[in-house]
């Protein structure tokens, strides 16, 4: 495998902009891009398709798209008395705005548990992060 020269970069900041994987962040840090920044939100990056106390996700969930994800949960919370069950195979990408949306919904559930199928990104970001040591009724199912 070849890998193109690269220049070095001036500042650090640059050095991020050298090969995104991602047209809204960089391949190193996940920083916004300067494309980014003039982008206009896309609507269609998440797809939600819920059918009674299961949600599943396809696409990515950030600022952008975490109201619908909240509104989702919300009616599959009030759906029934038992768990809430989260799909995250197709889950590309969570960020934190995601992220307090599930502890919203574990706290909001008190003792019914929110159940995350899946594993991928979105496990491995909850299991990192502790989500489920802080919040008992998370549980991460592979």
């Amino acid at each position: 495998m070849v890998v193109p020269a690269i220049e070095p970069a001036t500042h650090v900041a640059d050095a991020h902009l050298a090969k995104p994987v991602h047209p809204q962040r960089c391949a190193t840090c996940c920083i916004p891009t300067p494309e980014a920044l003039k982008m206009e939100p896309q609507s269609g990056l998440l797809d939600v398709r819920r059918q009674g106390a299961l949600v599943t996700l396809t696409g990515e969930v950030d600022l952008n798209t975490s109201d619908l994800l909240r509104a989702e949960l919300a009616l599959a919370r009030a759906s029934g008395d038992g768990d809430v069950v989260v799909d995250f195979t197709g889950l590309t990408f969570i960020g934190s705005s995601g992220l307090h949306v599930l502890i919203e919904t574990a706290t909001a559930l008190g003792e019914r548990r929110l159940v995350l199928l899946g594993g991928g990104w979105g496990a491995y970001v909850v299991n990192l992060l502790g989500l489920s040591a802080k919040f008992p009724n998370i549980v991460v199912d592979r």
